[in-house]
């Protein structure tokens, strides 16, 4: 006996996020059109409905299946379950038996007729109760694929449902009970997968989306098939910049460690925001960078919460982000580094030591090129992400005299001992400025220790947590930096630099050492030495020997002019999202 497939569209004009969004234009026809017409080429479909709510709103969509002749049920407005049951049974009172049930939201006005066709084949070759061809690891992105599900399996969930959810939902309480019912993940080709991208239409912003992408295919004289929607957005990734997306960050800052993470995933989420209008993003970070990130970040909407793995966890579940940014340095793993079935985990790292981190993309500062991952990898120095002002670059006028030496060594509290030799050297140098720069994180004993020291220096002036370091670094001739954030700042700006490393983490503890050899060897500083393990007889060498050699300081800054180009930011964003879109 020949089985029979009913396809219902469940489809409401009361959408919260946006309303009548069914009706809103794609081109030349309506989302529900598409939709439809896409249907009405399925050879493996024995009927078509629209199932509506009773709400006055939904009689909008009357002469469309008149026109269409698609008949339409107008049911419960927030049971979805029932709503499908009532048109089996009303089906069935006039004669109309069916088998299967395919289930078609009305937000996918992109289906793939052909694997529909073969789901339904499946579905019945498998005796599955239950058969999905998207959202899984092989399957088509969110918005081109549908469910197949048995009327039996149907039914019994209309009986057995416990929670809103399940009535709201219409597969939910089967894929809860996966060891009851037999459940099929239908693989499609290849070239037809995607697991993080989806074309669906819930927000504004993924309807403009939809229309951007429908109209690159005008241009090309393609057809809206949805392997040609799938196809475009790989090929050109800024399409994704319409859509509305979510982003996580998992980074920590502290008075022990700095704050570089910090400026560093804050300025990724910048750079990318400015992309994409619609990013939402949401900080998981440490106790001790809550307020750094609220004042940074308020002006962009960007919402911080104190992390657990729990929290962490239980957020992830609930908002399946597109993307996770990671940029710990204690931590090599945590909840945040969990597969998803769309984010796309990208992890920042500056290590020397090849370790095994999961990641889907990794992103080493330091040129490590060997590393043991299975991740999409890019090393080098040119991925450090600098503030957007260190984008702009100009030729260093480097003088015949030195009158201003800047001083950052870290935001932290392990280079005091060092800005306190700094200080005593300044007397040897009384025709030079010193300006110090304490980052954000030092303690305030400590920083109030420094404070103490410079009221009796006359050529040595003392700032905290200031905005305008580029600024600074411009009108400095020479810098003495850590071998953090302020070696590639001051490089960007094309300073002759002395760098001094530091370092908290014992298992790491040449891991600033490192950096500042890369930038010795390319010849763009001078390595003075690690921590406080340096004596101000070799510094005073070093700085008198630059402040003579006009040549040398002339050299150094076209090394660093050279050495940093003031474009890791849109690399980084661009392999963001070319690695977002093939996923």
């Amino acid at each position: 006996m020949k089985t029979k497939t009913i396809v219902i569209v469940q489809a409401r004009m009361g959408s919260k996020r946006l309303p009548g969004k069914i009706l809103k234009t794609i081109r030349d026809k309506s989302i529900i059109e598409h939709i439809l017409t896409t249907l009405q080429t399925c050879k493996n479909i024995d009927k078509i409905y629209i199932a509506t709510g009773l709400g006055e709103e939904n009689k909008l969509l009357v002469p469309l299946c008149e026109k269409l002749q698609v008949p339409l049920y107008c049911g419960p407005e927030d049971d979805v379950l029932l709503r499908f049951c009532q048109v089996i049974e009303q089906e069935e009172k006039a004669g109309r038996g069916y088998d299967f049930v395919v289930r078609i939201c009305a937000d996918s006005p992109f289906l793939d007729a052909q694997e529909i066709d073969k789901l339904i084949v499946a579905h019945k070759k498998n005796q599955a109760d239950l058969s999905i061809n998207y959202n899984h690891s092989t399957g088509l992105p969110c918005g081109f694929g549908v469910e197949v599900i048995s009327k039996k399996a149907l039914q019994e969930s209309l009986l057995k449902a416990e929670t809103e959810v399940h009535h709201e939902h219409l597969d939910e309480w089967i894929l809860q009970h996966p060891t009851e019912y037999k459940i099929l993940q239908q693989s499609v080709p290849k070239r037809k997968q995607s697991y993080r991208l989806h074309f669906t239409v819930d927000y504004p912003e993924d309807l403009t989306f939809l229309q951007e992408v429908a109209r690159y295919l005008q241009e090309k004289d393609l057809p809206l098939y949805s392997q040609n929607f799938l196809q475009a957005t790989r090929k050109n990734p800024f399409f994704v910049n319409k859509r509305r997306m979510t982003l996580f960050v998992r980074v920590d800052g502290s008075s022990e460690i700095g704050m570089g993470h910090l400026v560093r995933s804050l300025t990724v989420c910048d750079t990318l925001k400015k992309r994409i209008p619609s990013l939402q993003v949401t900080f998981f970070t440490n106790e001790e960078s809550i307020q750094y990130i609220q004042e940074k970040g308020s002006a962009a909407g960007y919402v911080v919460q104190v992390y657990s793995n729990e929290k962490m966890k239980k957020a992830l579940q609930e908002v399946n982000p597109d993307m996770v940014l990671i940029d710990l340095r204690k931590y090599l793993d945590d909840a945040s580094s969990l597969p998803l079935s769309r984010a796309l985990r990208v992890r920042f790292i500056d290590t020397e030591i090849p370790q095994e981190v999961r990641a889907d993309v990794l992103i080493n500062s330091y040129p490590l090129q060997q590393f043991p991952t299975s991740a999409k990898y890019y090393a080098g120095l040119e991925y450090f992400p600098l503030r957007q002002e260190f984008a702009t670059k100009k030729k260093k006028n480097v003088e015949e005299k030195v009158r201003e030496i800047l001083v950052l060594l870290g935001g932290g509290n392990l280079h005091v001992e060092q800005i306190k030799k700094i200080i005593v050297l300044s007397s040897f140098f009384p025709e030079q400025h010193f300006t110090l720069v304490l980052g954000s994180a030092m303690d305030e004993d400590f920083a109030n220790e420094i404070k103490e020291m410079v009221l009796e220096k006359n050529n040595v002036s003392l700032f905290k947590n200031i905005s305008n370091v580029k600024e600074l670094m411009d009108g400095a001739d020479m810098g003495i930096s850590g071998g953090g954030n302020a070696l590639f700042e001051f490089s960007c700006c094309g300073v002759p630099t002395i760098s001094i490393s530091t370092d908290y983490d014992f298992s790491h503890a040449s891991h600033q050492e490192h950096y500042c050899k890369a930038f010795q060897e390319r010849g763009t500083t001078q390595y003075l030495g690690h921590n406080a393990q340096w004596e101000i007889q070799e510094l005073h060498e070093k700085l008198d020997g630059l402040i003579k050699d006009k040549r040398l300081r002339r050299e150094m800054s076209e090394n660093a002019l050279k050495l940093i180009d003031g474009n890791a930011l849109d690399r980084i964003c661009n392999i963001i999202l070319k690695n977002y879109v093939k996923g």
